[in-house]
């Protein structure tokens, strides 16, 4: 379980940066970020945005946060991206503070998403499943040496989110029992 999870964490990292650039391939969905309805309306047009479109902000803000934190070994920082208690975060930190006691930090990371779904969308909270997988990540060591790390495999990821205290935190990651179009 805890290896499922870590995986989980790992094609996690920087989930919708890519996709919210308008990088997503399949699906034949528009990227929710730039994708805006335009309805005639009597004297003009009108505009209203896609439903996904704030989900996307949020993973976004929520992942540029995660991303400096890896980048620069914060586990504080880290910790505080997560509701008290959730597993996902702990075992974040954990991974985090491997890769340190190690004399190494993690950056670069992104992720390529291949679909998105809105599953819940309210004032507090967010759900979602995405297909995702990560690339371009790079092992940094303390004289500057680098090493890329391998992408991983697609995988299928539930992610929740709760905003608690002005900020949205990450309740839990876990596998989502959709398929793998993307494979």
């Amino acid at each position: 379980m805890r290896t499922r999870t870590l995986v989980l964490l790992a094609t996690l990292t920087t989930v919708v940066a890519v996709w919210a650039a308008g990088l997503v391939r399949g699906g034949g969905s528009p990227d929710p970020v730039r994708a805006a309805v335009v309805s005639p309306v009597a004297g003009g047009a009108t505009t209203r945005r896609v439903p996904e479109a704030r989900a996307v902000r949020v993973l976004h803000r929520w992942e540029a946060a995660r991303a400096a934190a890896w980048s620069t070994t914060d586990a504080r920082a880290l910790a505080r991206l997560y509701v008290a208690g959730s597993r996902t975060g702990h075992l974040d930190v954990d991974a985090l503070a491997g890769w340190r006691r190690r004399g190494l930090r993690v950056t670069g990371l992104r992720e390529q998403v291949s679909s998105m779904r809105l599953v819940v969308e309210r004032r507090s909270r967010i759900v979602v499943d995405l297909t995702v997988r990560t690339v371009d990540g790079v092992a940094v060591g303390r004289r500057g040496a680098r090493r890329p790390l391998p992408s991983s495999a697609w995988s299928s990821v539930r992610l929740e989110l709760r905003r608690t205290h002005g900020s949205w935190r990450v309740v839990e990651a876990s596998a989502s029992r959709r398929s793998h179009p993307a494979t």
